[in-house]
């Protein structure tokens, strides 16, 4: 199936999505778990003036993957997805909290994990269904959004880490 002349193809999102998530090993890119590793929990609560902390900006990648991984989810059994919950910048712990960074880095990891496997099961007419709850034209749009939106985070957090000499391995 095309869409303005163009393939759409599940597999080709899936590998796009899997990069977020999967070490290459090879210097293109650190993905989004790979961004978060190795930090105690006292440096992701730390804040610059003006910008998210990175563990803000983890927590909402979080909720965003898991958010589009219920939707499509939704869309493959033919249903509507149940209202937001919640909000996409959940609080911070006013203390650096070993436990709660450890649950989120997992939780992440998870999501990013698992996100791929719902996509794998989406057909292309799915692909190119509006996405209801999400008000956009296309779940295909919505995937493109958010592989966009997970790098632009993905990249605010190693500057961050970058900025503050704490680069991953």
């Amino acid at each position: 199936m095309s869409q303005g002349g163009r393939d759409v193809d599940p597999a080709l999102l899936v590998d796009h999505l899997q990069r977020l998530s999967l070490a290459e090993g090879n210097g293109w890119h650190v993905s989004t778990v790979q961004a978060i590793a190795g930090l105690t929990p006292r440096g992701p609560v730390a804040a610059l003036p003006g910008w998210p902390c990175i563990w803000e900006l983890a927590a909402h990648i979080r909720y965003w993957v898991a958010r589009m991984t219920v939707v499509l989810e939704a869309l493959c059994r033919g249903g509507a997805p149940p209202p937001r919950s919640g909000t996409d910048w959940p609080q911070v712990p006013d203390a650096p909290d070993p436990a709660a960074w450890a649950c989120l880095q997992a939780e992440l990891a998870r999501a990013l994990e698992g996100l791929p496997g719902v996509v794998s099961t989406l057909k292309p007419v799915h692909l190119l269904t509006p996405s209801a709850g999400m008000g956009s034209p296309s779940a295909l749009y919505e995937i493109h959004g958010l592989l966009a939106h997970t790098s632009d985070h993905t990249g605010q957090i190693l500057l961050l880490r970058r900025l503050r000499c704490v680069w991953p391995q």
